[in-house]
Order: C-alpha cells, then sequence, then structure tokens
C-alpha cells in the first residue's frame, strides 16, 4: 500500500523516476547495512518484544510520512530519510520473526505454522497493492499512507500478547558474534550464490517497479484527477 503511495507523491514532487530510485535505493542500502546487526539482536532479546518496538517505531516513521504528505512538504530527500529508516527498524523484526515461530509453535506443526505464516505474507502482498492503489486513487496517499501507520499499531498490539520463551543468553559479545556470523557466510559459497541471486531480482525489480509506476502515476497525474497537498484532489 505504502510503496504505490510514496511513488505517486514523489512523482508528484516533480522528481520522476529518479526520486523514485533514490527512495528505493535508500530502502535497500540501509537494510542491507543493518540486517547483520539485527540478527544478532534477535538471538540476545525477547523476539516478541523485538517486533512489537519496531512495529512501534516503523508506526511511528509512516504517521511522519502521513503529515509530511499531508502538509505537502513531502520531498525525496525526506522520503528516502524515512525509507532508511524504516528499512533499518525493519532488519530487527524479520530474524526475530524467523526465531519466534519455532518458539511458540509446536515441533510437530512447525511446518504447518510456517505454511500459514508464508500465505499470509503472500496473500497481504497480493491484495494489499490493489486496495492501497484504490485509495489513493480515490482519497489520496496520505489517507493510503496513513491507514498504513494504524495497520503497525495494531501489528504491535497483536503481538504484544504473545508470550514466547526467551532465547538462551549468550555468553560471547555482540562484535564476536558479527564476526563469526560475517565468517559463517563467507565461508560458504551456497550463501554467497543466493545473496548474489537475490541481489539481482531486487535490483530488476527495482528497475522495472520504477519504470511502471513512473508511467502509472504520470497517467493518475496527468488526467481526471488533480493533486493538492500531497493528495488527489478535487476533479477538474
Amino acid at each position: 500500500m505504502e510503496v504505490g503511495a510514496l511513488a505517486f507523491v514523489v512523482l508528484g514532487t516533480g522528481a520522476g523516476a529518479p526520486g523514485i530510485a533514490m527512495v528505493l535505493l535508500a530502502n535497500m542500502v540501509a537494510g542491507i547495512v543493518i540486517s547483520p546487526l539485527g540478527g544478532v539482536v534477535a538471538d540476545r532479546l525477547p523476539r516478541a518484544r523485538i517486533i512489537a518496538v519496531v512495529e512501534v517505531v516503523i508506526g511511528l516513521i509512516t504517521v511522519t510520512e502521513t503529515v509530511l504528505i499531508a502538509t505537502g512538504r513531502a520531498a525525496v530527500w525526506n522520503l528516502a530519510a524515512l525509507a532508511a529508516a524504516n528499512s533499518a527498524a525493519a532488519s530487527f523484526s524479520e530474524p526475530a520473526r524467523v526465531g519466534l515461530i519455532p518458539a511458540i509453535a509446536p515441533a510437530e506443526q512447525l511446518q504447518e505454522a510456517n505454511a500459514l505464516v508464508q500465505l499470509s505474507r503472500h496473500v497481504i502482498r497480493t491484495v494489499g497493492p490493489a486496495i492501497g492503489g484504490t485509495i489513493v486513487a480515490t482519497a489520496g496517499p496520505a489517507y493510503g499512507v496513513g491507514l498504513n501507520a494504524v495497520s503497525f499499531f495494531a501489528s504491535a498490539a497483536l503481538i504484544a500478547t504473545i508470550h514466547a520463551p526467551r532465547a538462551a543468553r549468550r555468553s560471547s559479545s555482540l562484535r564476536a558474534d558479527l564476526v563469526e556470523g560475517w565468517s559463517a557466510v563467507r565461508s560458504r559459497p551456497w550463501i554467497w550464490a543466493s545473496l548474489i541471486g537475490a541481489a539481482v531480482m531486487v535490483s530488476g525489480w527495482h528497475v522495472g517497479y520504477v519504470h511502471y509506476a513512473s508511467r502509472l502515476s504520470k497517467l493518475l497525474l496527468s488526467s481526471s484527477f488533480g493533486t493538492h497537498n500531497g493528495h488527489v484532489g478535487e476533479r477538474r
């Protein structure tokens, strides 16, 4: 929901496809840099608490985006900075999610639990853009991003009710764990191959997204809808 709305806003500022690319690049780079630290933290702190805190943080970031869009102050630089902050925060959440499922699901139901999680993700990724696009086209990007912020706070409230065993306390230091993780990645060629493949796929997705989002948003901006204060305004 939010990605399409932000693309619409960036194009509305006149930054064009390069502006969208800058926002997406900031998001991707922050995630790559912070992800190793997120995995180490997830092995040391209560995972449900990590996820709940991250959801609140991302919710606050999204509220900031909403205010910028609604007041007409959104620009490539501040949207890129917020996208980077969003990705950095999410880097702590994903490793915690991976470790949380085995901690709360019985061993004999772990496969079904993982399947259910993946199914729900794919459904949301399929339905979400359609719902978000409808909201952006009818009410404006500020409403789309704002509703996304509400969803993060609702998610945090639900996750806070989960009671899971705490991860076993590690005796090694944070730095030692980072070094150990890097050594493990470096010594396994299949991990490098997976990372390179993922980098190529994500980069290709970004290029395609920027191209088609640019064309689609330009059509929307030049159609029967006008833009005013960062949201779709009255019909001309």
